[in-house]
Order: C-alpha cells, then structure tokens, then sequence
C-alpha cells in the first residue's frame, strides 16, 4: 500500500501539479467542443449588408418570382455575359443567368460569381425555381387542382411528446433536447477519457526512457503501479 501511494505520489507531482493537466481537464473538451460549433455558428450568423444578385431570365418567366429580403437584393438585367459583372469593382454579389424554360431544360440556369457562391443564395434561387418548375409541370398534366392535392397528400402530422408517470402528470418533453444532450456530454466523456488516456500513456513512456519503470517493477507489482 504504501508503494501504491508512492506512486500516487510521484504522478500527482509530475502531472497534477502541471499547468498542462488543468488544460487538458478543464479546457480541452470545451475547446473541441468549440471548434465542432463555432463554425456553425458563425455559418448561422447574417450580414447586415445587402448584397445585390443580377437576374438575366430570357424567358421572363422566373426573375419576378425572386423577392428581396435583408441579405440580397434581385435586380433583373439584360445579358449575364457582361464582363462588367465580373470586375473587381463590380456591385453584383452573383449573377443568376436562366437560358430556357427550366420545365424542359434543366440544365438551363447558371449562378456566376467571382467567388465562391454563398450557400444561402444558391439555396433560396434553387428553391424559388424547383416551386415554379414543380407548378408548370403540374399544370401541363391538365389536371384542375392537383397542386393542392399532392400538397394534401404530402402533409405531415406532428406528433407531440410528453412524460407521464404512474399517478398520471403529464410534463413536456423534448425528444431533440434529449438526442442533443446526450450527444454533448458523450463527446466531453470521449474528450475526458482520451485526455486522461494520453497522459497515462506519457506517464508510462517518460518511465521507460528513464528506465524508472524497471526499479518500479522490481519493487511493486503491475497492478498498483498502473492503478497509481
């Protein structure tokens, strides 16, 4: 027993008295934690500048059907191959380029920017155009009203949730609370083990390129000095 302790000993001044340990204890799940939501947060986060997309729908048909929000601002031009659209000191964010009717062609609309395309633009034109293309087709069948019925048709019903124990209370209960938090605090025990787990294992390989561990061995046995 008092080798055991021994070691407890050594461990807890070579490590816990570390600023590393308090790091890798407190700080680093949270830090991993935060480079997985960050990013999706900063992703959710809008500007506050609105930016403006040309339009060039030679069928007339689709630019109307884009309406302007606080992001972007549609504004319908002539001819998509301008070069002026595309220079440095352009005030287009994108420019949206439609060739034909999407209902035959669907390969007939183009979205062009200088960079990268902004995954809420190509989103919302995606969309507006898939609604309108959806409807056209629809009315080409001939059939009064069937718009409607498939939208009755691919109706949803939700279905609520609650708890209920033997005297019959009921409380609310949120099921995605429950998937979300139990995601969470897997991952901060994931990150726990692993950092303890890596630190035993710098422990143990210190004590072999010291050749600490061979007198240890020879005074104690493995048990209490990997429990140490």
């Amino acid at each position: 027993m008092n080798k055991f302790l021994l070691v407890v000993q050594r461990e807890f001044m070579t490590r816990v008295k570390k600023k590393s340990f308090v790091i890798l204890t407190i700080l680093m799940p949270f830090i991993f934690a935060a480079l997985v939501f960050v990013p999706i947060w900063l992703a959710s986060i809008k500007d506050n500048n609105q930016k403006t997309v040309a339009v060039a729908d030679k069928t007339g048909k689709y630019v109307g059907l884009f309406k302007d929000d606080q992001t972007y601002r549609f504004v319908p031009i002539a001819n998509a191959d301008d070069r002026a659209l595309y220079a440095d000191t352009t005030s287009y964010e994108a420019v949206v380029d439609i060739r034909a009717d999407l209902a035959t062609n669907p390969k007939a609309a183009t979205i062009y920017s200088r960079n990268e395309v902004p995954a809420g633009l190509l989103s919302y034109v995606e969309n507006v155009i898939n609604e309108q293309v959806r409807h056209d087709k629809l009315e080409a069948t001939g059939i009064t009203g069937l718009d409607k019925i498939i939208d009755d048709v691919q109706s949803q019903i939700t279905i609520s949730t609650m708890k209920r124990n033997a005297d019959g209370d009921t409380s609310s209960s949120n099921t995605a609370f429950a998937i979300a938090a139990g995601f969470v605090f897997t991952f901060l025990i994931y990150m726990f083990v692993m950092s303890y787990g890596g630190m035993v294992m710098q422990s143990v390989m210190e004590e072999k390129t010291n050749r600490i561990v061979e007198l240890m061995v020879s005074s104690l046995k493995p048990f209490p000095l990997m429990m140490g």
